[in-house]
């Protein structure tokens, strides 16, 4: 959906479980790990993992953005991209990148100490 964003731009209201993610197509089921971009002609882009944000803009580099918003993993609430700590973990995201998004850094480290990535050796991955 096109919107007016002359005047502050703002989260869009997602809808979940009807509305798919911009990347993969998935229906976007799970709010903690929801993103968005707001381009500046009003389209609006969104993302079920922020994996799937992240290979959008590497994809769509035409995409000229106006903001870019992010879940709150524990208030699920819209924050900016700009106020938010993004961790990788070894959560289990919906598109298995791990990366969370939080409002508060502190709450982010020791969200990673309880969830750490997990470093897999050549020998492990491919046998």
């Amino acid at each position: 959906p096109k919107r007016d964003w002359s005047s502050d731009v703002c989260s869009s209201d997602l809808i979940f479980s009807e509305d798919n993610c911009s990347n993969c197509r998935m229906q976007i089921s799970t709010q903690e790990f929801a993103s968005e971009i707001i381009a500046q002609n009003g389209d609006v882009f969104k993302f079920d993992d922020i994996g799937c944000l992240e290979n959008f803009r590497k994809v769509h580099r035409e995409v000229s953005i106006a903001k870019i918003f992010m879940k709150d993993y524990e208030t699920k609430n819209w924050i900016p991209f700009e106020q938010t700590t993004i961790v990788q973990t070894s959560a289990h995201t919906p598109m298995a990148s791990g990366k969370v998004a939080f409002a508060n850094g502190e709450n982010a480290k020791a969200f990673v100490e309880k969830f750490p990535v997990k470093h897999e050796s050549k020998e492990s991955c491919c046998q």
